[in-house]
């Protein structure tokens, strides 16, 4: 099985999708458990990762997962901006 027929899986495409987003909302919205709160405070590398990731799927030919991955960096990286004034 090649990795980019593993992503052209509709179900996995979506399941994806969810977990980049819920990593998102997850910075951007702080929950009050320790785990979370690594994860809110350390969200310029998280945006970083969302770049690699978006990279990934560029090398193996997906748009939508990468355009996904791009999206949600963009969106901790406006957050970051606005609410922290990085």
């Amino acid at each position: 099985m090649n990795i980019s027929t593993f992503f052209n899986n509709h179900r996995i495409r979506q399941l994806t999708v969810i977990l980049l987003l819920v990593g998102t909302l997850a910075c951007i919205f702080p929950i009050q458990y320790p785990q979370a709160q690594w994860w809110m405070s350390h969200n310029q590398w998280v945006a970083v990762a969302y770049v690699f990731i978006g990279l990934f799927f560029l090398v193996i030919d997906n748009r939508r997962l990468m355009f996904a991955s791009f999206g949600c960096s963009a969106a901790i990286c406006f957050y970051a901006i606005e609410v922290l004034k990085m």
